[in-house]
């Protein structure tokens, strides 16, 4: 959803949206946490955690479909995604964690197992 809407990320973060679809969406949430046995001030500490979670997450997806977007329209755009990109890794150079990440950009993302074990760990409480 967030790769066709980008634009969706920054009005979840930046904006109190609120309406009978969003009402519900919050309501389904709460309930996927309340049925297993979650207390109503857990199931609203989860949710926000998750939604937190996802919504970080989604940021990046989303910059990198509107960029892509623009890209395709402005030729001088991709130029410039290029040079910041190779004078980013010229900054990162010098930091040796950030190094050894050059070669391996992208993966790994997204929670782990244990993450997820985790986040979700009062449900077995």
């Amino acid at each position: 959803m967030f790769t066709r809407h980008p634009w969706l990320v920054q009005v979840l973060a930046s904006y109190v949206v609120y309406g009978h679809s969003k009402a519900r969406h919050d309501d389904h949430s709460l309930a996927v946490y309340e049925t297993p046995g979650f207390t109503a001030a857990q199931a609203d500490q989860a949710a926000t955690a998750v939604f937190t979670y996802v919504l970080g997450n989604a940021t990046g997806t989303a910059a990198t479909a509107s960029l892509t977007r623009r890209l395709d329209q402005d030729h001088t755009a991709e130029e410039q995604f290029h040079e910041a990109m190779t004078k980013a890794r010229e900054i990162a150079e010098h930091y040796p964690r950030l190094r050894a990440r050059l070669g391996r950009a992208g993966q790994g993302r997204g929670a782990s197992r244990a993450d997820i074990a985790a986040t979700t760990d009062g449900a077995t409480r």
